[in-house]
């Protein structure tokens, strides 16, 4: 019976490393996911500020472009 009782104790102690290591790699998975979502939101919002600026000066040529159309007519 001892070495039965061995052999259980061996398998459990594998059995926890290995719910441990899988964990660990759900924990990991997790933060990269949530990682990689701030990055793209943040990309995402550098690109609208980036969006914005262009619109500004879209803008102003397009008031520029009606004061000389009211000029000439």
């Amino acid at each position: 019976m001892t070495t039965m009782e061995g052999t259980l104790e061996r398998i459990e102690g594998f059995l926890g490393i290995i719910i441990i290591i899988a964990i660990y790699f759900g924990i990991r998975f997790f933060f990269k996911r949530i990682a990689n979502y701030t990055e793209v939101a943040g990309k995402n919002s550098n690109s609208l500020e980036e969006l914005k600026e262009e619109i500004k000066k879209l803008n102003t040529k397009i008031e520029s472009l009606e004061n000389r159309i009211n000029k000439d007519s």
